[in-house]
């Protein structure tokens, strides 16, 4: 008699370049998604439901860390080499996301 195997678990959705196309819309959206609000739970969580819902919470999260980041360095270097100045916001969200 062989033992009958469990069916593998469901993989989560995958994030994929049309998610971060729609992500990268809303930050750049005056009307969309603040890329510099909190990163509580409640904050994550109310942008996961409204506009990402295929995606658990628990990878969106990692990922709304690293791109939301991603998006004020990138603008913070841009600005940076526009003007001749580099804002400290950039030294704020390197600390707060990558060494705290």
């Amino acid at each position: 008699m062989s033992a009958a195997k469990a069916s593998p678990k469901p993989r989560a959705p995958s994030w994929n370049k049309g998610d971060d196309i729609k992500l990268k819309s809303l930050f750049d959206d005056p009307d969309g998604v603040d890329p510099e609000i909190e990163g509580t739970q409640a904050n994550i969580e109310e942008v996961r439901a409204k506009h990402f819902s295929h995606i658990p919470y628990r990878n969106f999260r990692t990922l709304w860390l690293k791109k939301s980041a991603q998006y004020i360095v990138d603008g913070s270097l841009s600005g940076a080499n526009n003007s001749g100045k580099f804002s400290a916001k950039l030294f704020e969200y390197s600390y707060y996301h990558y060494f705290a």
